[in-house]
């Protein structure tokens, strides 16, 4: 049940976060925005996968820093595909450089959203852990 409730979290905390880039970049641009039913259906996922992706940061594997680079890599392609897919790489390859920054821009603040997520779960634990000690 935990294990569910962890997944669906990162989940949606990985759309909410998509959606939220999604918008704030289209009003950054300054340009009428047309988005298609495709475009919103695929920002969805992109936050979704990109959320479960996120549970590589949770794995007992390898070091930190190492599930930390082995994320963004994954990130940074799953950002790529979702692109091709749905918008034609055309800003990617149009403004690689903006591209790059915006990545890593967005990508240092869910990492941080993540790692404050997870150390509010490891809080809960804790004191739920302090309660039943207590209790015995």
């Amino acid at each position: 049940m935990m294990r569910i409730r962890k997944y669906m979290r990162h989940g949606l905390l990985g759309l909410v976060i998509s959606a939220a880039f999604t918008m704030l970049g289209s009003l950054i641009e300054w340009h009428p925005l047309v988005i298609t039913p495709e475009q919103i259906v695929g920002t969805f996922l992109l936050g979704i996968v990109v959320g479960e992706l996120a549970l590589i940061l949770e794995a007992e594997i390898g070091s930190f820093t190492i599930r930390l680079l082995l994320h963004m890599v994954l990130t940074l392609g799953v950002v790529i595909v979702f692109d091709w897919y749905f918008k034609s790489l055309t800003f990617i390859f149009a403004h690689p450089i903006t591209f790059v920054i915006e990545f890593l821009i967005i990508y240092l603040i869910v990492w941080a959203t993540v790692r404050l997520s997870t150390k509010n779960d490891i809080d809960l634990i804790n004191e739920q852990l302090a309660n039943n000690r207590q209790k015995k």
